[in-house]
């Protein structure tokens, strides 16, 4: 009978036992199935040694997970412990270099060098034929029906529409008589200063520019257009200055704000940039909307990554077709830690351009931090396809 008492008692106890080593692993699975997404994160919400032990587990469960490894790297910082977390840093870099800067490690800086990123590339820059609306717009406001009459008007329609379908030499012949009439209108040898600038004879251009300043220094454009040509040649601080020229005697003028913000972005003052764009997008004329683009990639250059977000939302209402914005708007949602909506416009942009292969690469990454590693290889693989160079590299980290 004591025996059986004892037997008895010993299956109790391994019983209790088994049952509350499951309890405990069913604790530790929900922890880890519950894990936090940061290493700070386990260091705010577990104990020292709680959050080593889910970490520890997390780490041996996915032996190549670079996330799990930089977490579990934050977290020994977080306790002082440098040379433990530079291991772990190590090793996570040995593994996947380009995922520990575009999980964000390193910052904005570091997510920035591994997507495809370049918003410079991106800007709208001001064309000849910018500048020819600009005059269109001016006839269409009957702005000239003073100093022009009914024949000279036509003549002025004619030319402005050649030169938009860029026949200049029968742009120069119909400027020809009409430039040998003394009395002619300055508009006249504006135009031809803006063909000879396309010829790229800018000496020439500048030369007619000059003249018509001295018989009316008050003619705007021509200052504008001195200024053209003048960041065409390199002089940025003299083409500022005959923007601001333009700008002075005439303040609505919008090209001249935006030539200036661009000149600001070329010198490295982005703040000053982004301030003549707000200007521009204020007076809510023409240029505003291309106003809006740069001035959200300038604040994505200066850090404003959600009014950056803001301003591109904005372009996309008016421009829905524009695969670009799409693929930048996508850019700034990665720098937000918003991956599945980085997805999203990396996909609008994919379907407005089938061979976008720099939005496949960049969804690619996007779809690495969604924790979707099949689709993120299979669209390296096409933008490797595609001819993409910083795909091929990266193809072998993520496709192993």
């Amino acid at each position: 009978m004591k025996k059986f008492t004892v037997v008895i008692m010993l299956l109790m106890t391994i019983v209790l036992f088994v049952f509350s080593s499951l309890n405990v692993f069913s604790q530790v699975d929900t922890q880890v199935q519950m894990h936090p997404e940061r290493g700070d994160q386990y260091f705010t919400q577990f104990t020292q040694q709680e959050g080593f032990d889910l970490l520890n587990i997390r780490v041996d469960s996915k032996i190549e997970s670079v996330k799990d490894l930089l977490n579990r790297a934050q977290f020994k910082m977080l306790y002082g412990m440098d040379a433990e977390a530079k291991l772990d840093i190590e090793n996570a870099y040995s593994i996947n270099p380009y995922a520990v800067y575009l999980i964000g490690f390193y910052g904005p800086d570091g997510i920035i060098n591994v997507i495809e990123n370049q918003p410079v590339n991106a800007l709208h820059q001001l064309s000849y034929k910018d500048r020819l609306v600009y005059y269109s717009y001016k006839i269409e406001n009957r702005d000239f029906d003073a100093e022009l009459d009914s024949a000279q008007l036509v003549q002025l329609v004619d030319i402005i529409e050649l030169m938009s379908q860029d026949q200049m030499s029968e742009a120069s012949q119909k400027l020809e008589p009409i430039l040998d009439d003394n009395s002619s209108h300055v508009i006249f040898s504006d135009l031809k200063s803006i063909l000879f600038e396309e010829l790229g004879d800018l000496e020439k251009a500048k030369e007619i520019l000059l003249d018509i300043i001295k018989v009316d220094p008050l003619y705007y454009m021509a200052w504008f257009n001195l200024g053209k040509i003048e960041k065409l040649n390199g002089d940025l601080v003299k083409a500022d200055l005959y923007f601001d020229t333009a700008i002075s005697l005439s303040t609505n003028m919008s090209k001249a704000y935006f030539e200036r913000a661009m000149i600001q972005k070329m010198l490295g003052d982005y703040k000053s940039a982004e301030e003549f764009y707000s200007s521009i997008i204020k007076s809510d004329g023409l240029l505003s909307a291309e106003a809006l683009l740069n001035r959200g990639l300038t604040r994505k250059i200066l850090g404003n990554y959600q009014g950056a977000i803001e301003d591109l939302t904005k372009v996309l209402k008016v421009s829905p077709e524009k695969a670009e914005v799409y693929k930048n708007r996508g850019n700034l949602f990665i720098l937000t830690g918003m991956a599945e909506e980085a997805i999203e416009d990396y996909t609008k942009a994919i379907r407005l351009k089938s061979n976008y292969a720099e939005a496949f690469h960049n969804r690619a990454l996007a779809y690495y931090l969604n924790n979707e590693e099949v689709k993120a290889c299979d669209d390296l693989n096409t933008s490797v396809e595609l001819n993409f160079d910083k795909a091929l590299d990266k193809q072998f980290f993520f496709c192993k």
